[in-house]
């Protein structure tokens, strides 16, 4: 169920501080561009990006998580994301694996 998961999307009304906080990021950091926002943070040891685009209202628009190294994200720490998420959405949280292009729904 959760082998080679490289991204968690979901929809959330919380800002990316709110996100990054209800995560647990510790040493979180955050950024803007024209288009793209993101809190870079570190949770059991894996440093992850928590992105969206800033240009339409967070409900409106997917938010991305991943690793910062582009690996996978391991089944015990998505479990825990997604625990943690509950907090801040009650929507759908998908999940996006390697070299798939369908996602599988949590």
């Amino acid at each position: 169920m959760f082998s080679e998961i490289t991204d968690i999307w979901f929809r959330s009304v919380c800002s990316l501080e709110q996100i990054a906080e209800a995560l647990g990021l510790s040493d979180a950091t955050y950024d803007a561009e024209d288009y793209w926002a993101w809190m870079i943070g570190t949770l059991a040891n894996v440093e992850l990006d928590v992105t969206r685009t800033h240009t339409c209202p967070a409900e409106l628009t997917d938010t991305r998580i991943f690793q910062v190294d582009s690996g996978t994200i391991g089944k015990d720490l998505i479990a825990e994301i997604v625990a943690r998420l509950r907090r801040v959405t009650s929507e759908p949280i998908m999940m996006r694996p390697v070299a798939v292009s369908l996602r599988e729904q949590f």
